[in-house]
């Protein structure tokens, strides 16, 4: 697995998350496509059509996710940093990237999956790496469920950091509290030194974000201001 990271600054890439989420526009997609033209081969693309019309039109069942069309944006941007940050991409990646939360948030069955025609590799992958909400912050748990992770091998390691690093992204507009102490705990103590494992200069911009973010804390103005459009979306 060899990482050609394609991250602006963070200042930047913060930016660039909040703008996907106040504004639900086609930019994501566009980018995820211009990059997997330029470094996929046609028949990688045929499937990841397929992929992407499938997660595009997942709904969601989850209190916490109430728009999809929000969430797909979310997939989508793991699935570009996943693209993009390899010098030769794996397309079961890519695409387990793009319905990595599928079991959480639609309810999804297994079968339901291999029927839309997604490999026995992506869905034993997925499974594994979904959160057990009730124990989300217990660190026996935790340390299983990383172990279980690593054991998987590098390309889940590699997604579990980059679906936690674009979360990381939009920590400005998570409230203070204990859900955030406890969410960035497990990301120092657990996802961060996976990072570092998979690739120094990774694990470095990583943990660059995570102290920016710390340091930064929530912008109540602006959790404030995306509360109140999570109430529209929820509504429409």
């Amino acid at each position: 697995m060899e990482f050609d990271l394609y991250f602006q600054s963070v200042e930047e890439e913060i930016n660039r998350k909040n703008e996907s989420m106040f504004v639900l526009s086609s930019d994501s997609e566009d980018t995820f496509w211009s990059y997997a033209f330029s470094k996929l081969q046609k028949k990688d693309i045929s499937e990841l059509k397929s992929a992407s019309n499938f997660a595009k039109n997942l709904k969601s069942i989850d209190p916490n996710h109430p728009s999809s069309k929000a969430y797909f944006i979310h997939a989508i941007r793991v699935a570009t940093h996943t693209l993009a940050s390899l010098k030769k991409p794996n397309v079961e990646i890519v695409k387990m990237a793009m319905i990595h939360n599928v079991f959480e948030i639609t309810g999804l069955s297994r079968l339901e999956l291999a029927q839309a025609g997604f490999s026995d590799y992506i869905i034993d992958a997925i499974e594994l790496q979904t959160v057990d909400r009730s124990r989300q912050f217990d660190e026996d748990y935790l340390l299983d469920y990383y172990s279980s992770i690593k054991s998987f091998g590098k390309g889940l390691m590699f997604l579990r950091c980059m679906d936690k690093l674009d979360n990381l992204l939009a920590f400005e507009l998570i409230a203070d509290g204990s859900i955030r102490t406890n969410w960035l705990k497990n990301t120092h103590d657990h996802v961060i030194p996976m990072a570092y494992l998979l690739d120094e200069k990774f694990g470095s911009y990583f943990s660059g974000v995570f102290d920016y973010i710390e340091k930064r804390g929530c912008i109540e103005s602006k959790r404030l201001e995306f509360d109140e459009l999570q109430k529209t979306r929820a509504i429409n």
